[in-house]
Formats: structure tokens, C-alpha cells, sequence
């Protein structure tokens, strides 16, 4: 085997030019096949990139644009708020556009098998939905609900559903195959790189020997400089590819979290909107004439996990306050929960306090339980007719505010358990009752009064906060809660609000 290289060795040295220009020749021979193979795996890769993350971001839009017009539908049959239909009205072109979009970057994902079923499916819901609005302006909530609940809306939905999943699944297939036809082509690029490498390593090295006998002790040295700019553009190209890769999957997960912030942005904004829609109108308030009453909400983020409510149930006044553990949009979607089961019970008259929490109880329970939440809500109910005062449920402690200027304390840890932690809290419920009289002020918060800090990391405190009361319990409802909320951000200052801030103070007449 050494003999006959030698030997060709040998007589290589006579055309030195040659050898040389052919192994130019072939290693450009076999460059330009790699380079080929190389842009061709760009271009699967880019395509992957730009196209496949698009559609798939664009099928998830559908299906988040999807979810927000049935939510729309049924919040308005559920309340009769007809801003509901505004929404609806908002989004459906948005919801058609995308759905457009999609088929335009992939027909085949959107016009295969049932796609005429699906289309038909949601003209139908379409139908449906606008007949339940109309339903909703005439005040036919019943009939709204009893249509959006339907075996014939439900069975629609149903097959769009399936249609839309049909054509998610298809779009995997084809973000599917198109990584396998990257890896084919990165495997052949590979294979055609190692068959490179293993062809012009014997040709090279017998160029350089021809070379290093041809010009004896000079090549020498010059062959060592070749050797030492040849290993450095390897590894100056690796590293360039290096990078280039890096960029890539750098640029690729910032438009993922671009995206995910703005569903993210979306669904907060919904949330926080849902949250202060439910709250308490000034006009509903004033019809109270036996109480003057106050509210304020402030929250640490854009959706908060405080509660409140107030209710006027033929003469009785229902007033509650209640505090989801943390705060953001899973603590704000289940102070909506209770909102809404809160607002159904007091509908049914169902108040009696043992059976009225845990009723509530069990519904967020189950549903905490079905959405994996770990999330539990103190609350206090208040029972309010002809200056009797009934209260129940767990919460902060209460203050009553004396006509007098005496101020009570009273300890709701004894008459109530936190919700959704347990399935069954019918042994702890109790109630304790209180009488009102003229002047008297009583005053519902959550923790993140007494709880603020100043820049020092001091919290703001019982103590002064009963101060504020005291100082201003002649005042009406609306100067008492300005007097503590004003007191209260003088005292934080340039401080970070950690948690959110609820207050109700409601005064007898």
C-alpha cells in the first residue's frame, strides 16, 4: 500500500502545477454540491420558521377569537348587558379574517375533509348567536340561554369544534413533514460533507507532500502557515455557523414570546374589563335609601383577586367582600367565578348562611378542582334589613364605627372557612348579628390595606387606619372612603403597591 503512493509520490513531483490545480478543481467539484445542499437545508428551515410558526400561531388566534364570541353570546344571555354584543360584533370580523389568513397560507389544512360541514356548523352558530342577541334587546334572557344551550347550538358547536381540530391536526402533519424533509436534507448534507472530508484528505495530503519535497526546507515553513489559516477557517466557519444557528432559534423564540405576550395582554385585558363590569353601578347604590354607601378597588395588577359586591334583594341588602389568594388573571377569574355564583343564589333566595357558603363552596371547589387551580377565597356575607345586621363567612376583621366615635371590632374567624379548600365546610359556617342606628358606620377592606408599607418596608396598619375611621365617622360614606384612601397613598408614597386594595363602608341613615 506505502509503496505505490510513494511511488506516485514520486512521480508527481514532475507536474507539480497539475497536481495542484487538480485538487483545486475537485475540492470546488465538491463544494458546490455542499454549499447547494447546505442553502437548500436554510431554506426548509427558514420556510419552517416564517410559515409553519405562523400558521399555527394563526390557528391558535382562531381558536382564542372562537372562545371570546361564545363567551361574548353567553355573558349577554347570562346578564343581559348588551355591551356583550358590541364585543361579539368586534371580533367576529376579526375572527373571519384569520380564518381567511390561515387558508391562505394553507389551504389544504382548511379545505380538506368536513371543511364544507364546519363552515356550515358556524354560519349556523353565527345564526344562532345573533338570533340570542336580538332575544337579549327584547329581554328574553330565558329564551337567549334556553337557544345557546340548545341540542342544536351545542350539536354545531360541536362540529366546528372537530372541524377546527381536524385542521390543527393538519397543520401538525405539515409542520410535521416539513421538519422530516429538513432532516433529510440535513442528513444528506452531513453525509456529503464526511464524503468530502474523506475524499480530499489523501488528495491534499499528497499535494502537500509533492510540495514540501519540491521546494524542500522553505515548503517547510510555508506549509505550517497553510496548516495553521486552514484549521483557523474552520474554526472560524463553525463558530460562523455556530452563531448563525444560534440567531436563528434566538429570532425564532422571540416572535413565540411576542406573540404569547400579546394572547397573554389579551386575555388579561378581558379578564380585568369582565371583572369591573360585574362590580356595583353608582345608580345601583343610591336606589339604597336606608344606607349610604361607598366602594373602591384598586389592584396590584391588571386583574386583581379582591371580591365585592352589594345586592338589594327586595328589602334586604346583601353586601359581601372576599379576597382570591394572589392576584393576576387566574386570582381574577375566580372572583368572577364567585361573583357569579354569589349573584345566582342571592337570584334564588337561597341566604340562609350554613347553606348559602357551602352551596358557593362547592361550586368553586369543583370548579378550582377542574381548572388545576391552586387557589382558595376568604368571604364575608353581610345581611342587611331595617338596622339589623346578620354577618357570615370568614374574612378580615370588620369595623363598626359608632354614631359616637367608639369603634367595634369584630373577628370573623370563627364564622366561616376559607373557600375551595375543602369540598364540604358545612360544620365551620356560624353568624353573628349586630344592630345599626343612625350615624353608624361600618367598614369592609382586604389585606392590602393594612398591609401596605411605606419606603421603609413599615405597614400601614390597623392602628391608623381605625384613626382615619374615627377622625371621619361623621362624614358621609364617599368622604370616609377618600379620607382612608388618600391617607393611605400618602403613607406609601413612591412605593410599590404589592397587593390589591378593596374598600366598602356603608353608613346608617
Amino acid at each position: 500500500m506505502f509503496r505505490p503512493l510513494s511511488r506516485a509520490i514520486q512521480v508527481a513531483m514532475y507536474y507539480p502545477i497539475r497536481i495542484v490545480a487538480a485538487a483545486i478543481i475537485l475540492t470546488a467539484l465538491l463544494f458546490i454540491p455542499l454549499g447547494w445542499s447546505s442553502w437548500q437545508t436554510y431554506l426548509i428551515f427558514q420556510n419552517t420558521v416564517a410559515v409553519d410558526f405562523q400558521l399555527q400561531a394563526q390557528a391558535g388566534k382562531i381558536v382564542h377569537l372562537d372562545e371570546v364570541l361564545t363567551m361574548s353570546s353567553q355573558m349577554a344571555a347570562a346578564t343581559g348587558d348588551l355591551e356583550w354584543e358590541a364585543r361579539y360584533l368586534k371580533f367576529e370580523p376579526e375572527l373571519g379574517a384569520a380564518i381567511k389568513q390561515a387558508i391562505a397560507i394553507a389551504p389544504e389544512a382548511y379545505e380538506g375533509e368536513g371543511a364544507q360541514e364546519t363552515e356550515i356548523a358556524n354560519n349556523r352558530l353565527v345564526v344562532m348567536e345573533t338570533k340570542a342577541f336580538e332575544l337579549v334587546r327584547q329581554g328574553n334572557l330565558s329564551q337567549a340561554q334556553a337557544m345557546l344551550n340548545s341540542r342544536e347550538y351545542l350539536g354545531n358547536k360541536r362540529i366546528y369544534i372537530d372541524g377546527i381540530a381536524r385542521s390543527e391536526l393538519a397543520i401538525a402533519n405539515r409542520i410535521q413533514a416539513n421538519l422530516a424533509n429538513f432532516r433529510q436534507t440535513l442528513f444528506f448534507a452531513s453525509t456529503l460533507a464526511v464524503v468530502s472530508l474523506i475524499t480530499l484528505i489523501p488528495l491534499w495530503a499528497v499535494v502537500l507532500k509533492v510540495l514540501q519535497m519540491y521546494i524542500k526546507d522553505r515548503e517547510i515553513a510555508r506549509q505550517e502557515v497553510l496548516k495553521a489559516n486552514s484549521q483557523l477557517e474552520i474554526k472560524v466557519a463553525e463558530r460562523t455557523a455556530d452563531l448563525a444557528k444560534a440567531n436563528e432559534a434566538i429570532t425564532g423564540l422571540n416572535a413565540q414570546l411576542k406573540q404569547e405576550n400579546m394572547r397573554l395582554g389579551t386575555e388579561l385585558d378581558v379578564a380585568r374589563k369582565l371583572q369591573m363590569m360585574v362590580l356595583p353601578k353608582h345608580e345601583e347604590l343610591s336606589e339604597i335609601t336606608d344606607l349610604d354607601i361607598a366602594c373602591y378597588m384598586a389592584s396590584a395588577t391588571e386583574v386583581g383577586g379582591d371580591y365585592y359586591d352589594v345586592v338589594k334583594i327586595g328589602n334586604r341588602i346583601f353586601i359581601s367582600i372576599g379576597d382570591v389568594t394572589g392576584h393576576g388573571l387566574e386570582s381574577g377569574v375566580m372572583a368572577i367565578m364567585a361573583q357569579t355564583a354569589i349573584q345566582t343564589l342571592l337570584t334564588a333566595e337561597i341566604t340562609e348562611a350554613v347553606q348559602f357558603h357551602n352551596l358557593l363552596n362547592q361550586v368553586l371547589y369543583k370548579n378550582t378542582q377542574r381548572m388545576e387551580l391552586s387557589k382558595n377565597m376568604t368571604l364575608v356575607m353581610l345581611d342587611y334589613q331595617s338596622g339589623e345586621l346578620i354577618l357570615s363567612g370568614q374574612h378580615e376583621s370588620i369595623f363598626v364605627v359608632r354614631a359616637d366615635g367608639a369603634i367595634e371590632e369584630i373577628d370573623t374567624i370563627d364564622l366561616g372557612f376559607p373557600l375551595a379548600l375543602e369540598k364540604d365546610i358545612t360544620t365551620f359556617i356560624a353568624r353573628t348579628q349586630i344592630n345599626l342606628h343612625s350615624g353608624d358606620v361600618v367598614v369592609l377592606y382586604t389585606d392590602g390595606i393594612p398591609e401596605a408599607e411605606n419606603g421603609e418596608k413599615q405597614f400601614y396598619g390597623l392602628a391608623r387606619f381605625q384613626e382615619v375611621l374615627i377622625a371621619n365617622h361623621q362624614s358621609t360614606a364617599l368622604e370616609i372612603s377618600q379620607a382612608v384612601v388618600e391617607d393611605l397613598m400618602a403613607y406609601i408614597g413612591d412605593s410599590r403597591v404589592f397587593d390589591d386594595i378593596t374598600l366598602v363602608i356603608f353608613k346608617k341613615i
